[in-house]
């Protein structure tokens, strides 16, 4: 006889967008930067690109969310706190804040 678990794991879903992938070392977790919105222009090490990925695992903010990273002053853990639970990566008009970070049209 086999049974079946009543319970499932919930499952969540995760959208990292970096900017532009570099092979240079990483400057480390306090010089990133995250918005949503599809605005932010930039660069990112691969491997702080590696520490981003790991630590949205261990991070609710990032449930069920898609956001963007590059290379800024923000820090992770700050980014984190600002992030909208659900945002589906729509894009979006930047706000003034965030002028120097936007895309060049």
């Amino acid at each position: 006889s086999s049974s079946s678990s009543s319970s499932s794991k919930p499952s969540y879903y995760t959208v990292i967008r970096a900017g532009g992938a570099t092979g240079e070392k990483g400057f480390g977790m306090q010089n990133v930067t995250l918005r949503q919105g599809d605005y932010i222009r930039g660069s990112l090490p691969m491997e702080d690109l590696a520490s981003v990925t790991v630590a949205s695992l261990y991070t609710k903010e990032t449930r069920d969310t898609v956001f963007e990273v590059v290379t800024g002053n923000e820090g992770l853990h700050r980014g984190f706190s600002k992030l909208r639970h659900g945002h589906d990566g729509s894009s979006e008009e930047c706000p003034p804040e965030d002028l120097h970070l936007a895309r060049r049209a």
